[in-house]
Order: C-alpha cells, then sequence, then structure tokens
C-alpha cells in the first residue's frame, strides 16, 4: 500500500510505511462481509425472521392504528362554540330612539353519550387492524418456509444426482478398462457413457431448479449471499403434531384471519349501540349578556336560551341500517370461514398422516448404496452385466429420491397445518 502526500507524489513517507503495513494486514486479516455471510447458517426460523424484518408489517400497523384513532376522535368530536356579538340602533325623531348590544357563547350537546359509546368500538378496531398485520406476517413467514424447505428438497435432489453421476463415472473408467482388454462390448461402453450423459443432463435440471428455489428464499429473506441451510427435510414428531382438540371457538384457537373478522362484528356491534334517540341529540344552549337603551333609560340584563331537536323522525336510520347490514355480513363470513378453517384443518392433518405413514414405510437410509457398492464388486468379477449394474445405480437413486419426495410432502402437510391453526411466526 502506497501513501502519496503533497511534497513527494508517487513516494511512501517515512511515517506511511508503519501505518501501511499495518492497515494492509488488518484489511488481509479481516473476513469480508460477504464472507461473514457465506459463512452463515439458517434455520427456518432464522429465515422467517429476515424475512419479517424486510416485510416491515409493524410500521404499517401502526401507521393504520394511528389513522383509525385520528379517524374516531375527529367524528366524536365535541363542535367549537361560536362567539356571537349583535348591535342594533334604532333612531327616533324624538331622540327617544332603541339601541340593544348582546354578547353570547353557544353550545351544542346531547345527553345520549353517543360519543363515549362510539369510543368504545375503537379498542376492537385497534384488535382488527392488529389482527389483520398478524394474518399478514403468518403469511409471509409461511411462504418464507416453504420456500426454505423447498431449497432444502431441491439441494437433497441435487447430491443424489451428483452422487448418481459419481457412480456412472466411475462405471465409466471400468467399463473402458474391460472393453480394452476385450472382456465388454463397445455397446456396453456406449451404453455407460449414455446414462452417464443422462445424470449429467438431469443434475443440469436439478441445478436450475435449485437456482430457482433460492431466487424465491432470497426475494423473500434478503441477503448478500446464499447461506448454509440446516434443518431435517422431514418433520420432527413435535413438528407434526398440533392438536385439533382446541374449539375454533375459543379466541386463543383462533387464527389470526377469524380473530380479525371477530373483533370487526365487535367493533361494528358497539357502534349500532352508539346511536340513540335523535331528540336526544344535538341539544344546544346559549348563554348571554344584553346591554338596551330606550331614550335616556338603560338596562343589562342576561339572555339564557336552550334549543332542543324536534325528532319528527330518525335521520340515524339509515346510518343504524347500513351498519347492521355490515354486521351481518360480517357474522357469516366469520361463520363461514370458521368451518371451513376446522375443515381445513382436519383434511390436512389427515394428508400429514398418510404422508408420515409413506415415509415411515420406505427403508431406512443406513442400507442406501449397498446394493450399487456389491454391483461394482460383483460386475468387476465378472458376475453381472452392466444392465444389472446400472439397474442397482438407478434403484439406489430411485428409493433415494422417493424418500425425499414423501419428507417433502409431508413437510409441505405440516406447514399447511401450522398455517391453518396461526403458528409459524417465530418468537
Amino acid at each position: 500500500m502506497r501513501f502519496s502526500g503533497p511534497d513527494t507524489p508517487g513516494k511512501t513517507p517515512r511515517i506511511g510505511r508503519p501505518l501501511g503495513l499495518v492497515l494492509g494486514l488488518a484489511l488481509a486479516l479481516a473476513p469480508t462481509a460477504e464472507a461473514q455471510t457465506a459463512s452463515a447458517t439458517w434455520t427456518a426460523d432464522d429465515a422467517a425472521r429476515r424475512a419479517l424484518a424486510a416485510f416491515d408489517s409493524p410500521a404499517r400497523v401502526a401507521a393504520r392504528l394511528r389513522a383509525a384513532r385520528a379517524e374516531v376522535a375527529l367524528e366524536t368530536l365535541s363542535p367549537t362554540p361560536p362567539l356571537g356579538v349583535t348591535h342594533e340602533h334604532v333612531p327616533a325623531p324624538n331622540a327617544a330612539g332603541y339601541l340593544q348590544s348582546s354578547l353570547s357563547v353557544r353550545q351544542t350537546f346531547d345527553v345520549t353519550g353517543w360519543r363515549q359509546r362510539r369510543r368504545a368500538a375503537l379498542p376492537h378496531q385497534e384488535q382488527a387492524l392488529r389482527a389483520e398485520g398478524a394474518q399478514a406476517q403468518l403469511q409471509v413467514a409461511s411462504e418464507t418456509r416453504i420456500a426454505f424447505y423447498d431449497a432444502r428438497y431441491r439441494q437433497e435432489r441435487l447430491w443424489v444426482f451428483d452422487a448418481w453421476l459419481a457412480r456412472l463415472q466411475a462405471a465409466v473408467a471400468v467399463v473402458d478398462a474391460r472393453h480394452r482388454r476385450g472382456d465388454a462390448a463397445r455397446f456396453d461402453l456406449r451404453r455407460v457413457e449414455r446414462e452417464r450423459d443422462v445424470a449429467r443432463a438431469q443434475l443440469a435440471r436439478e441445478e436450475a431448479l435449485l437456482a430457482q428455489a433460492w431466487a424465491q428464499l432470497l426475494a423473500l429473506a434478503p441477503a448478500v449471499s446464499r447461506p448454509t441451510l440446516v434443518g431435517a427435510l422431514a418433520p420432527t414428531e413435535a413438528e407434526s403434531s398440533p392438536e385439533l382438540a382446541a374449539p375454533l371457538t375459543a379466541a386463543s384457537a383462533l387464527p389470526p384471519r377469524l380473530a380479525g373478522l371477530r373483533h370487526e362484528a365487535a367493533a361494528l356491534a358497539t357502534a349500532v349501540r352508539a346511536f340513540g334517540s335523535p331528540a336526544l341529540r344535538g341539544w344546544a344552549v346559549e348563554a348571554g349578556y344584553r346591554f338596551a337603551q330606550v331614550g335616556q333609560a338603560t338596562a343589562h340584563g342576561v339572555v339564557l336560551s336552550l334549543s332542543v331537536p324536534l325528532g319528527l323522525w330518525n335521520t340515524d336510520r339509515p346510518v343504524v341500517e347500513r351498519l347492521r347490514a355490515e354486521l351481518a355480513r360480517i357474522d357469516d363470513q366469520m361463520r363461514r370461514e370458521q368451518a371451513q378453517a376446522l375443515r381445513h384443518r382436519e383434511a390436512t392433518r389427515a394428508r400429514l398422516e398418510a404422508a408420515l405413514a409413506a415415509l415411515g414405510q420406505v427403508p431406512a437410509a443406513e442400507a442406501d448404496g449397498e446394493p450399487a457398492r456389491l454391483g461394482e464388486i460383483a460386475y468387476r468379477g465378472g458376475e453381472v452385466s452392466l444392465l444389472e449394474l446400472l439397474d442397482a445405480y438407478r434403484s439406489d437413486a430411485e428409493l433415494t429420491l422417493a424418500r425425499l419426495d414423501l419428507s417433502w410432502e409431508a413437510r409441505r402437510a405440516a406447514l399447511d397445518l401450522d398455517l391453518a391453526c396461526g403458528e409459524g411466526v417465530p418468537r
């Protein structure tokens, strides 16, 4: 590293030499941000936390809460009392004119207390908005978990095809050696080479699908570079056993979507009760001072007045009817979605149990590779044909891929069940 100054351009000053060595050594030893990110490991919870941090739902929910509070405050704001000033002067020819001046303040009020009852609906509105934000967070976390395990699934499949290709490349060398000795036909060499080319094409396809899965994951959970994904593909026993016994009528068992609908219904019901008799609303009281002069005589006095609406018809009826219709719609929607959520949970639970049962029938992974290893030994000794050796390779890979497919199906069912139960947002 070189330092240039105005006095000695292009040369290293004496003081700059040790400083340059120290800085150069520090930069060489310090890991870069990209290297630190590349060495990071993610679990599904880590990916969901990153996605939620990028989603920033709490900020939007807080803004909507402020807007709802401001709307209720504006709706229930008491009107400002007006100040009235009047002056009346009627002159007369006989100097007995009339003069009157007054100062008054007028304030409207109601005796129903509808403003307090209207404000009582605000907590339910706030809970409905929070539930909407929680549902959005749950959706983002669920999509991120699906993308995370999709990438894990694609990684596992890529490793299977990579191992398959390595076995076929070794088989090509063995068959070529036997062909040179005259122990194998030329067709056998071309046959194993074709099988190797097919494995390469399948590996390239898996690489493309893995790149697509990574793109989906990093679009939801941003990162400088790809981390290392850790976590079993198949769900564990604890992850695959959410209880279905909890009734959906309990507030603690409600998914955020249904909880939000319940709070919306409570807010509408409270708003309907806020409207009282129109004859008891819009009352006005006025108080003031009045000065009067007739000729040489003067008088001072206090003026009080009360105004009451006639209430010949209910002017609040259209508003109340609209609120009741909206409340009926919300109640019907909540009943339908509650029944649908319960059916979906039961169906997803059955799907998860079926996938786990099928996965339990697949032989354990400890025996993987044994038929291929024995087939290689037998082929070298001339005991089996090339087709039998390739069949051993293929059956080994197909068994591993079937296990991965069932594991991924069980994981998808478990994630779907978490979403139906309102679970999945990391705490």
